[in-house]
């Protein structure tokens, strides 16, 4: 079960009662954003929307390009006997470049997030813990979505407080 934001409006494509835990939260924003893809040490992957929306992300990932794994964060800095350690941030970069977001799927209990890059490419975050966040997202304004251990995601905004002077 999962929920699906196609190009036009947010969409519930399965009746299954798990589902109403996604349904608050509308990525639609990200159809059409072009993604780069960056490390920040010492275990955050970037996936960058522009205008500072971003994905987070403290898990497994993989891009899967015509049904096959193209490449994973657990190929980053692997030699596989090749000349020189694999940069599996720039090797993804390479893949998206020039795509633009064309789905995005939360699976429902799970909260895997996978991007569509149209038909034959997607990018797949898989929380694997029941306990720690997983992945976030920055989104558009003030909001941001958080995928909490075990498979959960909430909601959280950030309020700006006009502080008086001398009060901290």
């Amino acid at each position: 079960m999962h929920v699906r934001y196609p190009l036009a409006t947010p969409a519930v494509l399965s009746l299954d009662p798990l589902d109403h835990v996604m349904n608050p939260f509308d990525f639609s924003w990200m159809h059409g954003r072009r993604v780069s893809v960056a490390l920040s040490e010492p275990a955050t992957w970037v996936f960058s929307l522009g205008d500072a929306c971003a994905v987070a992300v403290e898990c497994p990932w993989r891009l899967i390009h015509h049904g096959r794994i193209t490449m994973s964060s657990e190929d980053h800095l692997q030699m596989y006997g090749l000349k020189s350690a694999i940069d599996a941030g720039a090797k993804a970069s390479s893949f998206i470049a020039g795509r633009v977001v064309t789905s995005v799927i939360v699976q429902a209990g799970t909260a895997d997030l996978i991007l569509g890059f149209g038909d034959s490419l997607r990018l797949e975050i898989c929380p694997f813990s029941s306990g720690y966040e997983s992945w976030s997202v920055s989104a558009p304004g003030s909001a941001r979505v958080v995928a909490q251990g075990g498979g959960t995601l909430q909601l959280m905004r950030t309020v700006l407080i006009n502080a008086r002077p001398g009060l901290f």
